[in-house]
């Protein structure tokens, strides 16, 4: 993440391997400097597979109890695409808390919670959503190919659906 917020030019980047930028972040930051967000990190996973798996299942189960789809690829990818936008609906304002205490964990006193806090306070509850449609675009494919696949490994070897 660090890498990643320095700037797209050459001219700009003040890492060149990932082992400068810990060797950077360990000097001005402390061994402590390498885990920044890691706590919103586990939290944001939680919330993920807590949204993911779940959505996925509802999803498949009213499109099949109301007639609408019969099992196969087309209710999977469907019910799948629906749980991609739940999953990127839920899980933005975390991505967003990680990714500042990554890039800025110091400013905060490395307190996920007074990040949080200080940009609704600062930039509104809105701001939670930045970048909502590049992480649809990154979470959408990644769900549907993990409920796809999770589908076929079901099917080849013998479970039935639920």
């Amino acid at each position: 993440v660090k890498m990643q917020a320095t700037g797209w030019a050459e001219s700009e980047k003040p890492f060149t391997t990932t082992l400068c930028c810990w060797k950077r972040v360990v000097r001005t930051e402390g061994i402590s400097g390498l885990f920044c967000g890691a706590k919103a990190f586990v939290v944001r996973s939680s919330v993920l597979t807590g949204t993911q798996i779940p959505s996925y299942e509802v999803s498949k189960h009213y499109l099949k109890e109301h007639g609408i789809m019969e099992e196969g690829t087309t209710l999977h990818l469907t019910a799948s695409m629906a749980a991609g936008l739940a999953a990127t609906a839920t899980c933005s304002p975390f991505d967003f808390i990680k990714t500042r205490m990554m890039n800025e964990g110091a400013r905060y006193d490395y307190n996920s919670w007074k990040c949080f806090t200080q940009s609704v306070a600062k930039e509104g509850p809105l701001s939670l959503y930045k970048g909502a449609f590049a992480n649809w675009l990154r979470l959408g494919p990644h769900t549907i190919v993990t409920f796809l696949v999770y589908e076929r490994a079901r099917d080849c070897f013998g479970v039935k659906p639920v």
